[in-house]
């Protein structure tokens, strides 16, 4: 009596056709991830572009409400403002400053938020301190007063020895997010505290 082994199966190789069709499988799905990990990558860049100018942005107005909320009326020196340019008086330890805050065309032909610091009667008009708070699209200043009813109005510019100081001062900054596209404006409301300015009388 014989005894047959049972008989085990015999590996089979892949053949070239299969071979080829895997290969062809993985490279199409790692061509796909590819290309959502570049689109991701890239949306990422635009977006932190975008951030990047809104968020220089943010910090420059907080400086400049930090700035006007803090201005004091200097005796005898108004406050002045005009769309492009807003100059007023602040303490800083025991000195007095006259401050300029202004949009100017920049190098890239764009515009810039700039912050000087002048002492008050400094007669060689360099200033103690010159800031770039914000490159931007555009800028202006406005100022509210109040108005024969009560009603406050705004103006483009203000001569603080006919007016005193502004209730309020409006800043109106315009970045661009995405290129080819309108800048976005933004407005901050910043309300000057200081109240009337005071005017030293001529003594007799």
């Amino acid at each position: 009596m014989s005894m047959n082994s049972p008989k085990t199966p015999q590996a089979r190789g892949m053949t070239l056709v299969e071979l080829l069709l895997t290969v062809t499988l993985l490279s199409a799905i790692l061509a796909a991830a590819g290309g959502l990990i570049v689109s991701t990558a890239r949306s990422h860049a635009l977006s932190a572009r975008a951030a990047g100018p809104a968020e220089q942005l943010e910090q420059a107005l907080n400086r400049v409400e930090q700035d006007v909320e803090s201005a004091q009326p200097f005796f005898g020196i108004p406050a002045q403002g005009s769309a492009t340019q807003y100059e007023f008086a602040r303490v800083e330890r025991g000195v007095w400053l006259r401050v300029q805050l202004r949009f100017e065309p920049d190098a890239f032909g764009g515009t810039a938020l700039i912050r000087e610091e002048f002492l008050w009667g400094a007669s060689d008009g360099q200033p103690l301190r010159r800031e770039t708070l914000a490159s931007i699209g555009q800028g202006a200043f406005a100022y509210a007063k109040e108005d024969a009813d009560g009603q406050l109005v705004w103006e483009g510019g203000w001569d603080g020895a006919r007016d005193g100081v502004p209730r309020l001062v409006r800043v109106t900054p315009g970045i661009m997010l995405h290129s080819g596209q309108e800048p976005a404006v933004f407005s901050r409301v910043i309300r000057y505290p200081a109240g009337a300015l005071p005017v030293l009388e001529p003594s007799p």
